[in-house]
């Protein structure tokens, strides 16, 4: 698991084809029977393509916990501003 999903951990090469650097935190599991492991990572990914396609940080300085808290109580917000990546996020 990369254990750390951020636009700045993101980049385009030559080619234009998308990358994910700096797995600096990343851990090897060899078994993925905790799924909220895996529930974390899709999290943050879908909160990086957010504000890739929005440039909205949403939840800045909050926990992962505070994060996770805010949109089981308010939802995510409205995709259908979000132009190519809405179906992806959600």
């Amino acid at each position: 698991m990369h254990k750390d999903i951020t636009c700045n951990n993101f980049f385009l090469d030559k080619n234009l084809d998308f990358k994910v650097s700096n797995f600096t935190n990343s851990k090897i599991f060899l078994s993925l029977d905790d799924t909220s492991i895996l529930k974390i990572e899709v999290f943050e990914f879908r909160l990086a393509l957010y504000k890739m396609s929005t440039s909205i940080k949403l939840y800045s300085g909050q926990s992962l916990e505070e994060k996770e808290e805010a949109l089981r109580l308010n939802g995510f917000l409205d995709l259908s501003q979000v132009k190519g990546l809405g179906s992806v996020i959600s």
